[in-house]
């Protein structure tokens, strides 16, 4: 009986663990919705390594482009620093000549001149050299100008180049840290089914084992119920032939009840109890001890 108790009390912790056993496989399928891992995460380092380099390769060049531009800046800034000071150096020739027609004084001796044409032919020619000079200044400005353009539309691509890349790198990231962490429940959900089936074959090995324990339980329950049956009929026939209404039939419905007569037919009760145990055993039980009975 205890035998049979204990398989069945192990039949029903096991039907338990499988139902949290399934529960938790539930939840992680939800978890995984539907994500498939490869075998090993060695392609996804690949593609991380790959990206990692173009990127740095990208930083490289804008680096490169970078300093080429502060270069060229720096370049303009210095032809318009010369340009400035060549326009105030033919003001001042302009001026100079001005001054040498109205005061007929040279600038440079302050002596009188009796013609100022020479002088003033002197510093008309650099007046002209300064403005060619400025011309050939202009146009070097402007081609520095062009080549910083296309420099900044250069570095605008590679600075998109390197966004793009940037977030390949970070999917790629969080592709490696998914696998990791979808590996680990995959794994979990593969242990999951081993402990499930598992336990299915400890059920069934143990349903197996409680089936001669039922049987011979069923058999002992029939036997039990026909003992009753027949320990109620043989006690309460005595009743019946030695008067003893008093007997409630409820107290000898089952063999395990126990039941007494009051007053001067206790001992009468006794004997009745004595012979139906003796009748049950000769019927039941024919090589079992006989109790004597000495009237």
């Amino acid at each position: 009986m205890r035998h049979k108790e204990e398989l069945e009390l192990e039949i029903k912790s096991k039907k338990e663990e499988i139902e949290e056993l399934i529960k938790m496989k539930d939840r992680t399928n939800l978890i995984l919705d539907g994500f498939s891992c490869p075998e090993t995460s060695s392609a996804l380092e690949n593609e991380l390594n790959i990206e990692t380099q173009k990127y740095s390769s990208l930083i490289n060049e804008m680096n490169i482009i970078r300093n080429k531009l502060v270069d060229l800046r720096n370049q303009l800034v210095e032809q318009n620093i010369t340009l400035s000071q060549i326009s105030k150096f033919e003001i001042k020739e302009e001026k100079e000549i001005k001054t040498i027609l109205k005061s007929k004084v040279c600038p440079e001796c302050h002596s009188i001149l009796d013609s100022t044409l020479e002088l003033r032919s002197k510093r008309y020619n650099h007046i002209d050299n300064v403005l060619s000079l400025k011309d050939e200044i202009k146009t070097e400005n402007a081609h520095i100008e062009d080549e910083i353009l296309k420099n900044e539309g250069i570095y605008s691509k590679l600075a998109l180049a390197l966004e793009e890349h940037n977030k390949k790198i970070c999917k790629n990231k969080k592709e490696i840290k998914d696998y990791i962490k979808f590996r680990g429940l995959n794994k979990l959900i593969d242990e999951i089914n081993n402990d499930l089936t598992i336990n299915s074959r400890i059920i069934d090995s143990t349903k197996e084992a409680l089936k001669p324990l039922k049987k011979e339980f069923k058999s002992v329950k029939d036997k039990t119920k026909s003992v009753d049956e027949n320990y109620y009929y043989l006690i309460d026939k005595l009743k019946m032939r030695f008067n003893l209404n008093e007997l409630e039939a409820a107290s000898y419905e089952q063999l395990s009840k126990n039941f007494c007569a009051s007053g001067s037919n206790k001992p009468l009760s006794t004997v009745i109890w004595y012979l139906t145990l003796n009748d049950l055993k000769h019927k039941f039980n024919p090589e079992g001890t006989t109790f004597p009975m000495v009237f």
